[in-house]
């Protein structure tokens, strides 16, 4: 288990550290020829005896893991707090100059405004800090209030706290090794006997890992979900509103978001197929 500032008052979350190490070895032995520990006709003469090689195949498998002990590979529930109503209403002011419409009517649709509605805690995933982490009155998953969630200077974490890293690391390590030697007689005699051993040392290292710090998943999420819109295209009427403008009620026209869409983001798509809501939506 892992020792952080989780320490003080939210020991019960301590994020957790696993590790597991695999190794194997084979090792193949092989002397060749006659050798001086024979007798008779098996014994070595000469000036090179008792040749011999060694070969050690190795392998070894590493595998960590860091996680939050509650959480686990959930990542999207690390930073979920609760479900926040949202909705969107036209807002409506002065044109840019640069507007086709400004000379027509220099008041109209700009944009669109997030509107926060009601806020509902999940009562099984994360209700303690769920409960104290509103930013502003305002409970955004994700986010934190980092002037609730430390204590004494970040020097500990609160109450509720959640871990807020997953990592993996997957390590395979293979060796190879040949030793070899050979006693030198010079002129066969045992008085200047040298014995002569040399090797070869090879590694090959394959090291995998990743770590993601996931409340940032729910940040990420928000800004890819209505990424694709782009301001107003001003050549599609949705709808009409009369409101108050400059100089009295006034009706205006509502127009269609513009997009711009990115190949390479599903997100927004995934998003909507799950809400039943069509592409131009926000």
């Amino acid at each position: 288990m892992v020792r952080d500032h989780h320490a003080l008052l939210n020991w019960v979350n301590n994020p957790y550290q696993y590790s597991n190490t695999y190794r194997g070895n084979l090792r193949i032995t092989h002397k060749l020829g006659k050798q001086s520990s024979g007798e008779g006709d098996e014994k070595a003469t000469g000036s090179l005896r008792n040749f011999s090689y060694t070969i050690t195949l190795g392998y070894q498998k590493n595998k960590e893991r860091n996680e939050d002990l509650r959480h686990k590979a959930n990542l999207f529930n690390y930073g979920y707090f609760g479900k926040t109503l949202r909705t969107w209403e036209p807002i409506f002011g002065v044109l840019d100059p640069l507007d086709p419409l400004f000379e027509i009517d220099p008041f109209g649709h700009l944009g669109y405004r997030e509107l926060i509605g009601e806020y509902t805690l999940n009562p099984d995933i994360n209700p303690i800090l769920g409960s104290f982490n509103a930013v502003d009155g305002v409970n955004i998953n994700g986010l934190l209030n980092d002037n609730i969630n430390s204590a004494w200077g970040d020097l500990y974490s609160n109450v509720g706290q959640v871990y807020n890293r997953f990592s993996k690391t997957d390590n395979d390590l293979y060796s190879f090794n040949l030793s070899t030697g050979f006693d030198l007689l010079p002129g066969g005699s045992e008085k200047g006997r040298h014995n002569i051993q040399f090797g070869l040392l090879y590694e090959q290292s394959i090291n995998r890992n990743w770590n993601l710090a996931p409340f940032d998943l729910w940040n990420l999420a928000n800004i890819l979900s209505n990424g694709h819109i782009n301001g107003l295209d001003k050549s599609i009427i949705i709808d009409t509103m009369t409101i108050n403008g400059p100089f009295g009620p006034q009706v205006e026209n509502i127009y269609q978001t513009k997009l711009n869409v990115e190949p390479d983001n599903l997100f927004y798509k995934s998003v909507r197929d799950i809400t039943g809501k069509p592409i131009m939506s926000l």
